[in-house]
């Protein structure tokens, strides 16, 4: 596909559209995973996470977000910035709530305790590019097609079953079981 071409199609992309790609590739994995998912927050409330699957590796969260134009921002960055033609957007580094809902996740399944290893990916789509090179977490729609690829089918027994653990304990639209 002509660089061009690509551009094009990103540009014209919905984010609904980019979002289907995404969960159509989840899908594909064969991995048991959630969409969804509902936890409990730090106050008494309620948070979502886009997606929740299950590895061989641990578990992995996976948040979603459509983004366009140029982005300056790192892993560790407190923003981000986003430039679109004359405009200038500061936002809060979403790789941040990234982690926040691991670390709330992993106290829900007592992970410490278990012992099953928590990551977490930003999966980007709208075409953006950063400006300084993608930080670590961040995934576009190729970055997860390869990261998916190289994910093992083999999942420990002890891994199952915090997985079912989970999936008692959290409000979700469970996508693919053991």
């Amino acid at each position: 596909m002509s660089r061009v071409f690509a551009w094009t199609k990103t540009w014209l992309d919905s984010p609904a559209k980019a979002k289907q790609r995404c969960v159509r590739l989840l899908a594909e994995s064969g991995l048991p995973y959630m969409r969804d998912v509902v936890i409990p927050d730090e106050v008494g409330g309620y948070t979502q996470i886009d997606h929740v699957l299950l590895t061989a590796q641990g578990l992995v969260l996976m948040e979603w977000q459509h983004f366009s134009g140029v982005l300056y921002g790192s892993d560790f960055s407190q923003e981000w910035t986003r430039f679109q033609g004359n405009e200038r957007h500061e936002f809060l580094n979403p790789l941040r709530r990234v982690q926040k809902l691991a670390n709330t996740l992993d106290q829900l399944i007592l992970g410490e305790k278990v012992g099953v290893p928590m990551h977490g990916f930003l999966l980007m789509s709208g075409g953006a590019r950063f400006a300084k090179g993608w930080p670590q977490g961040v995934l576009d729609q190729d970055g997860l097609r390869t990261w998916l690829s190289g994910q093992s089918a083999v999942i420990p027994a002890r891994y199952q079953t915090v997985w079912r653990v989970l999936l008692s304990r959290v409000a979700c639209e469970p996508v693919t079981l053991l």
